[in-house]
């Protein structure tokens, strides 16, 4: 087989793969892991049965394939706004004002199921835990930048802090799920709040005392700030 041949068959195979992998994320979304089967996958992907085992040997690897898959709804962002422009002041406003955003409920379903699966299965566990330890990082360099800059007091653990403000984004999202009237960014605020100097209570706007209160969002819908893009909204 020539390279260019080879290259072809390698292009082919990993968009089949894909293919597949988008498959498993929409039949769980539609139907819960309950109802995940490769035959149904190789249905929703346009493959056969036998080549869904080929790339999978079984319904656990599928489940795996989509923890990689998720990655880019929730991780890969955040990631892209840590590491991008602006002060560490800037940067948090950015990460706040996206956690703040109603997740959809297609990635609200996928990620419930697949954190609820790994209680049962070890493997999945294991690779889960890992993405949330990549989860936390990215709030850990943040937290760690924004002591170095003054914003933090002497005396608080910045690395403790990234991985605390890192759960609690998570859990929020979750909650949101269940009560979209959630104010997140309120929450996050009044977390973060104690912990600020005097001139990061100037600094950082979405934490300024006079911010948004928790429950302060219209009941039954979406509070302002939530209809923004990522990056666009702008703190009371």
């Amino acid at each position: 087989m020539s390279e260019a041949h080879r290259n072809a068959w390698q292009v082919r195979g990993a968009q089949t793969r894909q293919r597949i992998v988008q498959a498993v994320w929409n039949v769980i979304a539609e139907r819960g892991l309950a109802g995940l089967t490769t035959r149904v996958v190789a249905q929703q992907a346009g493959v056969s049965h036998g080549m869904c085992h080929y790339y999978f040997a079984n319904k656990d690897d599928l489940i795996l394939g989509v923890v990689d898959f998720a990655r880019h709804y929730w991780i890969q962002p955040l990631e892209e706004l840590v590491e991008g422009p602006g002060t560490p002041e800037e940067r948090l406003d950015k990460v706040v004002s996206w956690m703040a955003e109603p997740a959809t409920r297609e990635v609200m379903r996928v990620h419930l199921q697949l954190v609820s699966y790994s209680e049962w299965n070890e493997r999945l566990r294991e690779r889960t835990a890992a993405e949330y330890a990549r989860w936390q990082a990215g709030y850990v360099k943040l937290f760690v930048e924004l002591k170095a800059s003054g914003v933090l007091r002497p005396d608080v653990d910045a690395e403790a802090l990234g991985v605390a403000y890192a759960t609690l984004a998570d859990g929020l999202v979750d909650q949101r799920s269940l009560n979209p009237s959630l104010d997140a960014e309120g929450i996050m605020g009044a977390f973060l709040r104690p912990l600020l100097t005097e001139q990061g209570t100037r600094l950082v706007r979405g934490h300024r005392p006079e911010a948004a209160v928790p429950g302060s969002a219209s009941p039954g819908g979406p509070s302002p700030e939530m209809s923004a893009t990522p990056g666009d909204q702008t703190f009371p």
